[in-house]
């Protein structure tokens, strides 16, 4: 049985408040629960409620769900077809899948991410993150801003503090790959998005900017792959429409024969795809927001590659970019 001696040391740090834990579960209300729902607890969160039976961490950024006999609030455990429902973060809410992993699902976009390879050093890392922008209180500690946002330092901190905790979540690798790819370190970047999909090979985000990665270092090959990749792995329509004619572009600028069939794979991912690429270059050109604009047609292109109005007007406003003053 797992004691979380890591995370009870963590709990002693802040102030009585910060972080309210309910008393054990009893055994027998766990096993309701399992039956209930109709699986197994893993057994690190099982070992967690018959120490905790839910509560909340940073007072309420993250509510721990519990069983019977839990404050009201947190008797809410839910099995959906993948994932047991185990509590809510700042994003959204969040669950084990059926190795035990933590999945976050951010409430706004619906993106899943592994945050955790299972539930205890899920946990500590959370505390060990949060201990780097929260003081004994539970307060924001100021130098973790840089105005209303944390500062980038701090953000890089906590992917990196997460690595060390938990190298097998794919999320914070990922986190880490976006902070090292803006500041311009890209092998590192690289590095830590191949990490991602090695972890998660149906991580379509960490696909797709190791793709944006490769591309901008000229490895158009590499490139056109990682896109595809991200096209296969990506469950929503748009979004694999999207991945697949970047995959085209990039295959077209390698002269890589598969170009053809995967601008086929965009259209059929997303029949609308190049009327509604051409409809937002449009919109963008009206707006006076030309480099945009010509992004959308270039990979409008990329599926219909011999549109000859496209063409036009692809050409059109490449004339007009040159014309804007530098």
């Amino acid at each position: 049985m797992r004691f979380f001696d890591r995370f009870r040391t963590e709990l002693g740090r802040y102030a009585e408040g910060v972080h309210p834990l309910e008393p054990p579960a009893a055994l027998p209300a766990i096993a309701s629960a399992e039956r209930r729902l109709g699986r197994a607890f893993p057994s690190s969160f099982r070992d967690f409620l018959g120490q905790w039976n839910g509560g909340y961490l940073f007072h309420d950024d993250y509510a721990l769900f519990g069983v019977a006999g839990a404050a009201r609030d947190l008797d809410r455990l839910e099995a959906t077809p993948d994932l047991l429902l185990v509590g809510t973060g700042p994003v959204g809410p969040f669950g084990l899948d059926a190795r035990g992993r933590v999945v976050a699902i951010d409430e706004s976009t619906q993106v899943r991410r592994i945050e955790g390879s299972e539930f205890e050093r899920w946990l500590d890392a959370v505390m060990a993150r949060e201990r780097l922008v929260f003081d004994r209180e539970g307060e924001v500690r100021a130098e973790a801003l840089d105005g209303v946002e944390l500062a980038p330092r701090i953000v890089r901190k906590r992917a990196e503090v997460a690595i060390k905790i938990d190298s097998q979540a794919p999320a914070w690798h990922e986190e880490l790959g976006q902070l090292l790819y803006e500041v311009g370190e890209g092998d590192r970047a690289e590095a830590c998005f191949r990490r991602v999909v090695e972890l998660d090979p149906e991580a379509a985000g960490a696909w797709f900017a190791l793709g944006k990665l490769l591309r901008s270092a000229a490895k158009m090959a590499a490139a056109s792959r990682a896109f595809r990749a991200a096209g296969e792995a990506e469950s929503e329509p748009a979004e694999s429409a999207i991945a697949f004619a970047h995959a085209a572009r990039t295959a077209r600028e390698a002269d890589l024969v598969e170009a053809d069939g995967l601008a086929e794979r965009a259209a059929r991912a997303q029949p609308s795809f190049v009327a509604e690429q051409r409809a937002a270059a449009e919109h963008l050109l009206a707006e006076g927001a030309v480099e945009e604009a010509l992004e959308h047609l270039e990979l409008a292109l990329a599926v219909v590659p011999n549109d000859a109005d496209l063409a036009a007007l692809r050409a059109r406003t490449r004339a007009r970019l040159a014309l804007r003053p530098v």
